[in-house]
């Protein structure tokens, strides 16, 4: 009940250094933002898909993190890829450099980052956030599509695309990739269409009907999407266990996996 009556009032700037994420990762936070404020009163912002990934990953997976911001997917990631590697992308340049800044506290080698965001086609363009107001900002909420509520612009970001960049990432394998990009993500699939249909990799992702809507699309492409290739979207539970998913509506997180062929 605390937490959440400090979030609602008028907060200034305040950088602290957060040491115990998942037990022992450090890093430094806007605790006047809703998921730095998460990480210092109660310790993780997205809890059922931290276990799940701490169930699913293998020291020697290859990860992409597309939306890193300040890196909380990606620190959890490598600190369990003992031989693997993170792959991150932020194109927002605060948070790719709060990224780095965490990357660093921690002493990991085995994250590549990439200031950029991942598309169907490389271009530049706007990014937007909201206002800050009075009321505790969320740092998550960068979007190429601006709408009433997420109208200020931040910056022009570059986005590559990741089918297109063979040469630079040399992967020989892919396990699992976390998308959360305010409704770029069917643009994101649709650029590393080529390489889900060659490592067929777990896919979290976040499924947010109004963000879609704001692109342009709907739920029903990206699931449409998916089941072209194949895969079959699963919620996960308090446990990090997944369970298949009849219908999906409103904002939440779901991992789309690969079926097996016979």
């Amino acid at each position: 009940m605390f937490f959440k009556r400090w979030i609602t009032k008028s907060q200034s700037t305040s950088l602290q250094l957060v040491d115990n994420v998942d037990d022992d990762l450090k890093m430094q936070l806007d605790i006047t933002k809703k998921m730095g404020a998460a990480f210092f009163w109660i310790g993780y912002h997205e809890f059922n898909e931290w276990r799940y990934l701490h169930r699913f990953l293998k020291h020697d997976m290859v990860f992409v993190d597309v939306g890193a911001n300040q890196g909380e997917y990606a620190l959890f990631a490598a600190k369990r890829l003992k031989k693997g590697i993170v792959l991150a992308f932020e194109p927002v340049d605060s948070f790719f450099n709060q990224l780095g800044i965490n990357i660093k506290l921690n002493g990991f080698t085995n994250i590549r980052c990439f200031n950029c965001g991942l598309g169907q086609t490389a271009a530049s363009m706007p990014i937007y956030m909201a206002k800050e107001t009075q009321a505790m900002a969320h740092e998550g909420l960068a979007t190429i599509y601006p709408s009433n509520d997420r109208g200020h612009f931040v910056q022009d970001i570059q986005i590559e695309v990741f089918d297109d960049m063979d040469n630079t990432l040399a992967l020989n394998r892919l396990d699992i990739v976390k998308i959360d990009v305010e409704g770029a993500e069917l643009s994101v699939l649709n650029g590393m269409k080529n390489a889900i249909l060659k490592f067929r990799p777990h896919i979290l992702i976040e499924m947010n009907e109004i963000t879609f809507n704001t692109a342009g699309y709907e739920l029903n492409t990206v699931l449409e999407f998916f089941s072209k290739l194949n895969y079959t979207a699963y919620s996960i539970n308090k446990k990090g266990g997944l369970s298949v998913v009849e219908q999906i509506s409103g904002v939440v997180n779901c991992v789309f996996v690969p079926n097996k062929i016979d």
